[in-house]
């Protein structure tokens, strides 16, 4: 039987004790350590891929965007942080990449100094095609 009572529940938290649940299973983040060009995930897992101040370490963006743009899920978004300058290289690698993705730029990072040495780069996937629409992804057949 699943008593409540044994476990911790805010005392300032409205929320019913499902949604509590879910926000302690949202909780078991895992962090994996790969090649940005060639990630262990099957297609379509995520619906955030975050890289921290890594970007400028990749021997090819080209390659590391077309993986995060394969390992997210449509509509997904992958959030790029580094250093101002080097998002320049990996926001002209995501305009070749195929299809290219929606891409929004934050530099310096709102609601920081002009100082700040650190950007974030979001690209965010294609929804996926209606029903009567031929696919753009170029690993998916068309109809």
């Amino acid at each position: 039987m699943d008593d409540r009572r044994d476990r911790p529940f805010p005392a300032d938290d409205r929320s019913s004790p499902a949604e509590c649940d879910r926000r302690r299973q949202a909780k078991a983040v895992t962090f994996t350590v790969a090649d940005a060009a060639a990630l262990p995930f099957p297609d379509a897992t995520f619906d955030l891929v975050v890289s921290t101040i890594s970007q400028h370490h990749w021997s090819d963006p080209g390659a590391g965007l077309r993986e995060l743009n394969r390992v997210l899920r449509p509509e997904a978004q992958a959030w790029i942080y580094d250093f101002r300058l080097a998002l320049r290289r990996a926001q002209t690698a995501a305009r070749t990449a195929s299809p290219p993705p929606l891409m929004s730029r934050q530099s310096p990072l709102e609601g920081t100094s002009q100082f700040n040495p650190i950007g974030r780069l979001v690209l965010q996937t294609a929804p996926l095609p209606l029903a009567d629409e031929p696919s753009q992804r170029p690993d998916t057949p068309s109809r």
